[in-house]
């Protein structure tokens, strides 16, 4: 917003970001080979939702920065790789 009321442009920053977990449990983590976590956000639903056990912290998780993959060291994955450039930066 700075960038844009510094050129003369009337900025109103108003978030709309709501976090509604779906509620379908978890599959078995068994066949999966790795978690994909997007945001702090989905690392936090994830834990939430029915079905998470701890056989998911066993699978290597892609965060899509710094601040989500600390989260996931916090909350118990060992394996995880950081990404730098968002989810398309993972998904390579």
């Amino acid at each position: 917003g700075a960038d844009f009321a510094q050129a003369g442009f009337a900025t109103l920053e108003a978030p709309v970001l709501e976090i509604i977990d779906t509620p379908d449990p978890l599959p078995d983590p068994g066949p999966f080979d790795a978690v994909m976590a997007g945001s702090l956000n989905a690392l936090r639903a994830l834990r939430r939702r029915s079905g998470f056990t701890p056989d998911w912290f066993s699978k290597r998780l892609y965060a899509v920065g710094p601040g989500t993959a600390a989260a996931a060291r916090d909350a118990g994955w060992i394996d995880i790789v950081t990404g730098t450039g968002g989810m398309q930066d993972l998904a390579r």
